[in-house]
């Protein structure tokens, strides 16, 4: 499976938009934003340009392992840390 993805890079750090990281993560609209307006460490860390948030990658990293981890607990019925 293919996926496109939307790249921003401002000086050594890449930001991803909003879409991007719905298409990476493979979620919902709803349950990625849930997930950001839960989490102010990634509400803190975004930058606006032409009427995008733009999400650094650290913070898509972040948002990655925490959906990593609900699927993987989900399926096997366990506590992963």
């Amino acid at each position: 499976m293919k996926v496109e993805v939307i790249e921003y890079t401002i000086g050594e750090n890449k930001f991803y938009d909003f879409d991007t990281m719905m298409r990476i993560i493979h979620t919902n609209k709803s349950k990625l934003h849930r997930e950001i307006k839960r989490n102010e460490i990634l509400r803190n860390n975004c930058i606006k340009y032409k009427n995008q948030y733009l999400y650094s990658q650290t913070s898509l990293f972040s948002l990655l392992e925490g959906f990593l981890k609900e699927r993987l607990k989900k399926e096997f019925n366990e506590e992963w840390t």
